[in-house]
């Protein structure tokens, strides 16, 4: 092959790589500004984190609203199970089991509140990360979003001292619960990182022993019984599990 003929070949697959850059970065925009939506439904129930403070609102929908806890202090004061809300945020991937939705701002009964400090997004991090026990896990850093406030707008009366301390909660304590499950609680990638029982009670675990649960149903009427250390506040109770016993299978979860 000549020279000339090589210098053309380079030249042709330089302009190759750069045009598939370019059709990428074109028709791959749409995609993502796609991902900002909006819901409006009636609030099912509160969403706790592991010191059962209010992080999130599940909806009738089906969607599942996350926000920081500092946000959930004044969702809690001013936004009520069966209230209707409509969220504004970052929507993750839609699943067989509902849908995330970070939320970036929320309205209810003719006030707004807004998360506040969002900085550049970050792909949906799971809730929590404990999982089957293996000497290759380690503990990952803390959810970013627990760090940033939320600021309400003019219209919004402050909280009484009792709703702001509604994150204050008992020291955690051995527990066992068992019912079925009421609904699968999913991260930003559509994955099963938690559970809320008949009996009422959340948990989360990571998405790999999401994968084991899901796994281990035997239908809508599969018993689950948890183990493990529980803490109880204002707006519900969450279990941080040990043990997890799906139907006739016991996933070990790593404290």
């Amino acid at each position: 092959m000549s020279l000339f003929s090589k210098r053309n070949l380079l030249v042709g697959i330089i302009a190759f790589i750069i045009g598939s850059g370019a059709y990428a970065a074109i028709w791959g925009m749409p995609g993502f500004l796609t991902r900002s939506a909006t819901v409006k439904s009636q609030v099912a129930a509160y969403l706790l984190d592991d010191r059962s403070a209010v992080n999130g609102l599940l909806l009738t929908s089906g969607d599942q609203l996350h926000f920081s806890p500092q946000t959930g202090e004044a969702v809690a004061a001013q936004i009520k199970v069966g209230d209707e809300v409509t969220a504004t945020g970052h929507a993750g991937t839609k699943s067989n089991y509902g849908r995330e939705l970070r939320v970036e701002q929320i309205s209810a009964n003719g006030r707004t509140i807004t998360e506040a400090e969002h900085g550049p997004k970050h792909p949906p991090e799971p809730h929590d990360r404990r999982g089957p026990k293996a000497a290759d896990e380690r503990p990952a850093p803390p959810d970013a979003h627990a760090q940033s406030e939320a600021r309400m707008e003019t219209n919004v009366a402050p909280s009484s001292d009792a709703d702001a301390n509604q994150t204050q909660t008992t020291q955690p304590e051995t527990f066992k619960a068992s019912g079925t499950i009421q609904t699968h609680l999913v991260n930003g990638h559509g994955d099963v990182d938690g559970l809320i029982l008949s009996s009422g009670e959340q948990m989360r675990f990571s998405p790999k022993v999401g994968k084991l649960v899901v796994a281990a149903e035997q239908g809508a009427d599969t018993l689950v019984s948890v183990e493990g250390a529980v803490v109880r506040g204002r707006s519900g109770t969450i279990v941080r599990p040990s043990l997890i016993t799906v139907g006739n299978q016991t996933i070990a979860l790593g404290r």
